[in-house]
């Protein structure tokens, strides 16, 4: 990719979860196509460490994941 931008916004949970929805964008190095996606994250700390991250494609299934109305 060429030109790769993303932008995020996250939510806090609670002390030790967050969602985070990423709108990524850029360019195809090879066909210069432009391209986009956006897609959710649960990041799940313990004691100020990174412990898990589980990745959804679809923003509104993570905002379920996450115990919050899409």
């Amino acid at each position: 990719w060429d030109d790769l931008h993303y932008d995020w916004e996250m939510k806090e949970l609670d002390p030790e979860r967050a969602l985070v929805i990423v709108h990524m964008r850029g360019r195809s190095r090879g066909s210069g196509v432009p391209g986009e996606m956006h897609f959710g994250q649960i990041w799940e700390m313990r004691g100020g460490r990174f412990k898990r991250m589980t990745m959804y494609t679809d923003v509104a299934q993570a905002r379920r994941a996450a115990g919050l109305d899409p």
